[in-house]
């Protein structure tokens, strides 16, 4: 979730909604699992995939009227 937490951020989006959904997502069978699955490809080159379900706004929303946030 760190990098997931940065683009949240710099983007001017709530971190704390978007670290409660995964959380919550992560626990939805009654027992807290991975959010990320890691395997290899054909070329033996590690392949990694995360599924959080969110909804984050880059254009928009906190990007109009946030300064920092335009630019990231």
């Amino acid at each position: 979730m760190n990098g997931v937490d940065a683009v949240v951020l710099a983007t001017g989006n709530d971190t704390r909604a978007v670290e409660a959904g995964a959380h919550a997502f992560a626990s939805l069978s009654g027992t807290y699992s991975p959010l990320t699955h890691y395997s290899r490809d054909g070329n033996g080159d590690l392949v990694g995939e995360i599924t959080i379900p969110t909804a984050v706004g880059v254009v928009g929303g906190a990007t109009k009227v946030h300064p920092a946030a335009r630019p990231a």
